[in-house]
C-alpha cells in the first residue's frame, strides 16, 4: 500500500514542478514506450487503458479535450479499505492522477469498472464533485448498472453546460 501511494505522490510532485522534456512515455508491463504528444507524461496501467480510451474517445466525439494536462497517471494500487478509486489530481488542473484499488478491481463487473473510471476521471479532469450527477454518487451500490450509458450522457451534458 505504501509503495502505491508513494508512487502516486512522486508522479504528482514531478508533474506539479514541471516536466522539462518534450518527449513523453507510456508505461507497459515490462517496457516504456514513447508516446507522441507535446510535453505530456502518460502512465496508464494496461488493465485500465481500455477504460481510459473509452472516456477519452467519447469526450473527443463530444468536442471536449480530455488531454489538456501536462501528465496523466492512471494506475492500480492499494487504497484504504472501502475505497475503490481516488482522483489524486482533483483541483490540480495540469495533472490527471487516478489510483484504482487493485484489491477491489477484480470483484467489479464490467459496468462497474466503466462507471468507476468515468467517476474518477470526471473528478480529476473536470473537478466534478460527488452528488453532481448520478454517476458521481459516493456508493457503487447506489448506481443502476443497467443505466451506465445514460449516466455518461448526463455527465457529459453537465460538463458541457459548465455545471
Amino acid at each position: 500500500m505504501r509503495k502505491s501511494i508513494y508512487f502516486a505522490f512522486i508522479v504528482a510532485v514531478i508533474t506539479v514542478f514541471g516536466i522539462s522534456s518534450n518527449e513523453s512515455y507510456s508505461l507497459r508491463p515490462s517496457t516504456i514506450k514513447k508516446v507522441e504528444s507535446k510535453r505530456m507524461l502518460v502512465l496508464i496501467d494496461p488493465r485500465l487503458r481500455p477504460y481510459y480510451l473509452e472516456v477519452a474517445q467519447r469526450l473527443n466525439l463530444e468536442g471536449i479535450n480530455p488531454n489538456r494536462q501536462d501528465a496523466i497517471s492512471i494506475m492500480m494500487g492499494a487504497l484504504p479499505k472501502g475505497i475503490l478509486g481516488m482522483a489524486l489530481g482533483m483541483f490540480v488542473d495540469n495533472v490527471t492522477n487516478v489510483m484504482i484499488s487493485e484489491a477491489y478491481w477484480y470483484g467489479l463487473s464490467e459496468p462497474q469498472r466503466r462507471a468507476l473510471l468515468w467517476h474518477e476521471l470526471a473528478h480529476d479532469l473536470f473537478n466534478v464533485e460527488h452528488g453532481s450527477v448520478e454517476i458521481m454518487t459516493t456508493s457503487m451500490a447506489r448506481i443502476d448498472m443497467n443505466n451506465i450509458d445514460q449516466m455518461v450522457d448526463e455527465l457529459i451534458n453537465y460538463i458541457k453546460n459548465g455545471r
